[in-house]
């Protein structure tokens, strides 16, 4: 059940905007876990003397260069005038077979082995992250980042690849204006769902859609975010913790599921975020522990616990194991107000025994304290280790992991007491990881920030275009948060391979190059993408000022001949001139083939 495919697809409008970037934000002071916490339905405020429990739920532009505005256009058919374009992009696509091709920051846990606290990775960030020989730095960024982008790589050159690593394991310490700028541009998002479900219920029939915000944050934040890298393992988590926004009360619990579970944990200890994602009212509701009695115990949880959560299918556990979880994670309930009740007398009592844990479970009054002791059992389990070893591999190396990395990362993950920065550090420093290049297929959402991310789409002043990006992304099957089983959204490359698929994504990422409209996004005009417009006049001189902003290397032999294949002599002057007409048509077309280029396509 991990990996299950889907058949993407579609077609519509958007537009893409955000809103002008402000002042960045101080990190928040990091949460402490400990044995019993709890989240009012009516507060941000957190207690710093227990676990991660959550009880409450609370177009054309200037001819100097200036920056130009678009509206994506209806996706349609690809344009007459760039049919032969396309023909020479895909002259560039291998066979595609196998697995070759295969905050808000709010918080982290203190680092308990660390007297003066801290986030984690703070210290990798101090000493900086070793890395194995001749890793490329291209590849480092197409894995742990949305895609490359100029101004990155000019970062990363200056600051030195192992210490940009290490920043980016410690978030907390990398000021993030454009993703604070995200958040802002989405009020709703820093509210408590209390506060959501009384903004709903005062303004009946005004459009009050926390969950759209969600997506399009999300987006907004993987085209912009500083912190890439924990951008990258939100989303990761949210596909193995998977609450759909369409989940029942997603409307007001999904964007705080998000930022108290899976932000506040995403680079923290394994066992705190599995500790925040079942106690959150979301994912209770969404998997039915809410209302489940001892009389009627439901297994839903139970199962997708075990099979999905922590020791996967494989890993150990069985039939009996299910119906024992169920029996000991009985008695809680989401009420109206959105606050999780305990109610001891409708959790089951007795002996119980799930896999190697076993409690006498005696007391009705202990139920939840017996529950979060069967979350630490199997956050330190070995299948664990082994389940989570491979779905990082699988997520940042290959589409079938090597079995001797899983091996040493699940090592890793149990000698650290369930900690995730130290398994990206020895997964970052593998041989395996550095002989992966181009071994992962980019995913649709994933194609379209980095394409967004390598034209340099910029903020303009209204959220809308977010919204509509992300509506976008759910036409061709992969819009944030909404994959509807609990299994999480595939990240294999056969779940994305088809004829069907690869014309949908053409046609969103030709919008960023030809769209036009009065509001839209902050796009570059097509010949501000060129290093040197005054020495780019032959169609091999673009082709290598753009592969090197694209790709970040000059064009191979096969890529130049089909930018040439774009530009046919007979359509354009024997020299172009700088800032010309004909050299933005050059630009444009070459940008199309490039886009598509096998070391585009992949990561």
């Amino acid at each position: 059940m991990d990996e299950p495919g889907r058949g993407p697809g579609g077609s519509g409008t958007t537009a893409l905007l955000s809103r002008p970037l402000s002042p960045p934000s101080p990190p928040p002071t990091p949460p402490t876990p400990g044995a019993d916490s709890s989240f009012t339905p009516t507060s941000r405020t957190e207690t710093t003397d227990s676990p991660p429990v959550v009880e409450g739920a609370d177009g054309d532009g200037d001819p100097a260069g200036g920056p130009r505005t678009i509206r994506l256009p209806v996706v349609g058919e690809v344009p007459r005038r760039h049919l032969g374009t396309a023909v020479a992009a895909l002259s560039l696509l291998p066979a595609v077979t196998g697995s070759h091709w295969a905050r808000e920051l709010v918080g982290a846990p203190v680092d308990d082995d660390d007297p003066d606290g801290g986030t984690p990775g703070a210290r990798t960030a101090a000493k900086g992250v070793a890395l194995a020989a001749g890793v490329d730095p291209e590849h480092l960024l197409a894995r742990v980042t949305y895609g490359a982008t100029p101004a990155l790589r000019q970062e990363v050159a200056s600051t030195g690849l192992s210490t940009w690593l290490a920043q980016q394991l410690a978030p907390a310490g990398v000021p993030d204006p454009e993703g604070d700028a995200v958040l802002a541009s989405f009020p709703l998002l820093s509210m408590t769902p209390r506060e959501i479900k009384d903004l709903r219920e005062r303004r009946q029939g005004a459009e009050i859609d926390a969950p759209r915000d969600l997506q399009a944050a999300h987006v907004g934040r993987a085209l912009w975010s500083r912190r890439q890298l924990f951008e990258v393992m939100v989303n990761f988590w949210s596909d193995h913790f998977t609450v759909p926004v369409t989940a029942d009360r997603a409307d007001v619990l999904r964007a705080d599921y998000d930022a108290r579970a899976i932000r506040r944990y995403a680079l923290g200890r394994f066992e705190d975020l599995l500790v925040a994602v079942a106690n959150h009212p979301a994912m209770m509701l969404y998997l039915n522990l809410s209302g489940s009695t001892r009389r009627m115990p439901n297994e839903n949880f139970a199962r997708e616990l075990l099979e999905l959560h922590t020791v996967g299918v494989g890993g150990g556990y069985h039939e009996t194991d299910v119906k024992q979880a169920a029996k000991l994670l009985t008695g809680v309930q989401v009420e109206d107000n959105l606050s999780v009740t305990y109610h001891p007398r409708d959790h089951y009592v007795g002996p119980v025994k799930v896999m190697g844990f076993t409690s006498a479970n005696g007391s009705r009054a202990n139920g939840r304290a017996v529950a979060r002791a069967l979350y630490k059992y199997l956050a330190h389990h070995p299948s664990t280790a082994r389940f989570l070893a491979t779905k990082l591999a699988r997520r940042f190396v290959a589409d079938v992991p090597p079995p001797a990395l899983v091996d040493r990362l699940a090592a890793v993950y149990l000698a650290n007491d369930t900690r995730i920065v130290p398994v990206l550090v020895a997964l970052f420093n593998s041989p395996e990881f550095a002989g992966s290049a181009g071994a992962k297929l980019r995913r649709p959402m994933e194609l379209v920030v980095a394409s967004g991310r390598a034209l340099g789409l910029k903020p303009g002043p209204d959220p809308d275009g977010l919204r509509d990006l992300a509506r976008s992304l759910d036409e061709i099957g992969h819009a944030p948060f909404r994959w509807t089983t609990p299994n999480g959204y595939p990240d294999v490359a056969s779940a994305w391979q088809s004829a069907g698929q690869a014309l949908n994504q053409w046609r969103l990422m030709a919008r960023f190059l030809d769209g036009r409209d009065e509001h839209g996004i902050g796009v570059p005009r097509a010949t501000t993408l060129l290093s040197a417009p005054a020495k780019a006049t032959t169609a091999a001189a673009v082709a290598d000022q753009l592969a090197r902003r694209y790709l970040g290397r000059p064009p191979t032999t096969a890529e130049l001949a089909a930018v040439k294949l774009a530009l046919p002599a007979r359509a354009y002057p024997k020299k172009l001139k700088a800032g010309s007409d004909s050299q933005e048509r050059a630009v444009v077309n070459a940008s199309y083939v490039l886009l598509q280029s096998t070391t585009f396509l992949t990561r």
